[in-house]
């Protein structure tokens, strides 16, 4: 892939979402304290499908899960979820990977399951910003 058309695609990826697709928490519903502003998650994977086209990304992961004690002495999960995301085309039934992204999330939970969904979720978001999907999230620019 040329110069330009890394280029090209970057603006894709990384144009503005519409205010439909910005999720703003209230940190008294959440709990932590603090307001959140993000894209929301299945928005990052119709950027990634409408641009890249289906099967143009692929996501490794490994999420590891442990039970914890909160502060308040309730039991909880606390998930860590290390990911790569790697954008590419599939060319004679093999993916051939033209850029990649790194990232971890974290997440804790009442549930296991909630756990490792919300750092599979945070982690894929960090990962996809690296491209630029989403990236006004992590530029405090919503």
């Amino acid at each position: 892939m040329d110069e330009v058309s890394k280029k090209k695609l970057y603006a894709l990826l990384s144009a503005p979402f519409p205010e439909s697709c910005i999720q703003r928490t209230d940190g008294k519903q959440t709990g932590r304290g603090y307001d959140t502003t993000g894209i929301a998650y299945q928005f990052i994977v119709n950027r990634l499908n409408e641009v890249l086209g289906i099967g143009g990304f692929r996501v490794h992961r490994e999420v590891t899960v442990k039970p914890i004690q909160r502060s308040n002495g309730k039991a909880a999960f606390e998930a860590i979820c290390d990911l790569t995301l790697e954008l590419g085309a599939w060319v004679d039934g093999c993916f051939k990977t033209f850029a990649e992204a790194v990232a971890d999330g974290g997440h804790v939970s009442n549930s296991e399951s909630d756990a490792r969904k919300g750092a599979y979720t945070n982690a894929f978001k960090k990962a996809a910003a690296f491209h630029g999907v989403g990236k006004q999230a992590y530029e405090g620019t919503l």
